[in-house]
């Protein structure tokens, strides 16, 4: 029994630290995808014709995404996870928002990307004649 306890603390053990690990590499894919998209919304907002609310929305955005990648630079998966329960347990209303606007921009950036992706989706908007 002793050895058959040691040789699944052993498995348990392996699949954990490569958990970790894939955990690790999403975080600084994570990161990386953050900076990148905090760059272009900074390009966006300098190259805008208007310098109005757009562009300094476009601006805070930007600075926004970068403090949240700096951040999560190094931070382990659990570390993350702890966190956010922190910030559900304390500010409630706030965590339902940003779940709720993620959602929504992950919805929307996926639907972008799909649509993007496949040039042409298929999907015609009947219009109303007569």
């Amino acid at each position: 029994m002793s050895e058959a306890t040691t040789q699944l603390r052993q498995l348990f053990d392996q699949v954990r630290s490569e958990l970790d690990g894939h955990a690790g590499s999403q975080g600084q894919r994570a990161v990386g995808g953050l900076r990148s998209l905090a760059d272009e919304l900074r390009q966006m907002a300098a190259s805008s014709s208007q310098q109005g609310i757009a562009g300094e929305a476009a601006h805070q955005a930007a600075d926004r995404a970068s403090s949240f990648a700096d951040w999560l630079d190094g931070k382990q998966p659990g570390d993350v996870l702890d966190e956010v329960r922190s910030l559900a347990r304390r500010r409630p209303g706030a965590f339902l928002l940003g779940a709720a606007a993620i959602g929504v921009l992950g919805g929307r950036m996926t639907r972008g990307l799909t649509a993007g992706g496949s040039g042409s989706s298929g999907h015609q908007v009947a219009g109303s004649s007569g």
